[in-house]
């Protein structure tokens, strides 16, 4: 009888958790951009920064309820937030937590960038300045550049075995001697 009483208990303590919760993140959920998806940033993106074209792209997601993530090419996804800032422009930040192989925090990299998406909806240009903070908030280094982005189309099954329409090819490495 008392294991049933602890059981009960624990589910009860939950529920009230649960309901006590909800209306919190009905609060915040509600302070969230609105409805981006008509916005033509909105999409994946094959991203390329301009003055290093043989490095390979990442890809940056643009949700339409105001999320961004951002897959880097060594395998690690920043997440952040965007905004509109016009009919074709957005402001979008984003944060990168690098530890080292043993797990160790060493440094978090934000991203901060204004895009701007072509009249034909299918390529963007980004103009954005990249801080890396270390644990103790100390800025250990910052750059600016240019990134050029195409969006993802969706394609049929028959497109199988061709390359991905506008995705940016780099040319072949030269062996070395």
């Amino acid at each position: 009888m008392r294991k049933l009483l602890v059981v009960l208990s624990v589910v009860a303590i939950i529920m009230v958790g649960l309901a006590v919760r909800q209306p919190v993140a009905s609060a915040v959920q509600g302070d969230a951009p609105s409805d981006l998806s008509g916005h033509p940033a909105v999409g994946t993106w094959v991203v390329t920064v301009v003055d290093a074209p043989e490095a390979a792209p990442s890809l940056m997601m643009l949700l339409s309820d105001g999320i961004v993530l951002d897959a880097s090419p060594a395998g690690h996804t920043g997440a952040g937030s965007w905004e509109a800032t016009g009919e074709r422009s957005a402001t979008v930040t984003f944060v990168y937590v690098n530890e080292d192989a043993g797990g160790r925090y060493l440094a978090t990299a934000v991203v901060r960038a204004s895009i701007e998406v072509d009249d034909s909806g299918d390529s963007l240009t980004a103009h954005y300045a990249v801080t890396v903070v270390a644990p103790d908030g100390k800025v250990l280094s910052s750059n600016e550049g240019t990134a050029s982005g195409v969006r993802v189309p969706v394609e049929s099954e028959e497109s199988g075995g061709t390359s991905l329409t506008g995705y940016p090819t780099v040319p072949a490495a030269t062996p070395g001697p």
